[in-house]
């Protein structure tokens, strides 16, 4: 049976060389919270505590997105409502292809299986 998750085309695709290593990555379907920023591919994300929906990681935040837990895996619009999207939860990801790292967002990522690495 087909699962629809409503994404529609957003484009060309073009990676960033995300993916770090050989243990293959986790991605679950997720949903980007009404109000988000537009956001690329590789964004680091927290889960607004409130609702379970996602928003860019944000270190000084008091809704849940204060914690990293999730690796955003393609582009994003600006949401004026929610958004349909894929997150990884599991595997190891370059570092330097990573938007909105922290040493801080490391460690929480770290907690939710997600290993960084710096690849040149």
């Amino acid at each position: 049976m087909t699962q629809d998750y409503g994404l529609t085309s957003a484009g060309d695709y073009s990676p960033k060389d995300l993916i770090a290593g050989a243990h293959p990555p986790v991605e679950i379907a997720i949903t980007v919270a009404s109000g988000a920023n537009a956001m690329t591919e590789g964004t680091i994300l927290g889960k607004v505590t409130a609702s379970g929906k996602y928003k860019a990681y944000a270190a000084g935040g008091s809704d849940g997105t204060q914690t990293a837990c999730a690796i955003l895996a393609h582009d994003t619009p600006q949401a004026s409502s929610d958004i349909k999207a894929y997150a990884y939860v599991h595997g190891v990801f370059n570092k330097n292809a990573l938007t909105g790292y922290t040493t801080a967002a490391e460690a929480d990522l770290q907690a939710h299986a997600i290993w960084l690495k710096e690849v040149y």
